[in-house]
């Protein structure tokens, strides 16, 4: 691809200081104005996002975020005066809510009622319920903002583990003993 104006090859790659860098090399030095080059740069950003989507670069940013997921654990507590109907309804909300958003190998635990260690918005019980998935964090932000922002979650809690979980040897045979007198 060439340059609207002086016709110099432009660089189509990813990086969008590669992009910033042109725009500014681009832009003529006679001083026409800020509304040339606000013409300019959208006509460029233009071109790289038609480049892309016909060139199938999409597609490898797509792989590559579907490569470079993680394993995340949520455990939010709902208020306590819930009904199993209600609790069944906001769970169900936050499952669909990450399915639409790009996550995967959903496991919804319902802890039940637990007593708090301390006073949560006036309540001293709650209802535990643990999610864990797979997914790029992109999710995380949104759904929190829900918690957030919603009245039934009084607390949640968002962890990224471990690629692959380290697993205790419990089957390790026991130690000999001291021989006596040692």
């Amino acid at each position: 691809m060439r340059s609207p104006i002086d016709d110099r090859p432009l660089d189509l790659s990813l990086n969008p200081f590669v992009h910033q860098r042109q725009i500014r090399t681009t832009l003529p030095k006679t001083g026409q104005g800020v509304v040339k080059f606000y013409i300019l740069a959208s006509r460029i950003v233009k071109e790289i996002q038609n480049f892309h989507t016909s060139s199938g670069l999409i597609v490898q940013k797509d792989l590559y975020q579907t490569v470079m997921s993680n394993n995340y654990e949520m455990m939010y507590i709902l208020r306590p005066d819930l009904s199993e109907e209600q609790v069944q309804e906001v769970s169900s909300k936050y499952k669909t809510m990450l399915q639409e958003s790009g996550a995967s190998d959903l496991q919804i635990q319902v802890r039940g009622k637990r007593h708090l260690a301390y006073p949560i918005q006036n309540f001293n019980d709650g209802i535990y319920i643990q999610v864990n998935y797979k997914a790029d964090g992109s999710q995380i932000k949104a759904i929190e903002r829900d918690m957030r922002l919603g009245e039934t979650v009084i607390r949640y809690l968002t962890m990224k583990l471990d690629a692959e979980p380290v697993a205790l040897e419990a089957d390790a045979p026991p130690s000999e003993p001291a021989a006596p007198g040692a």
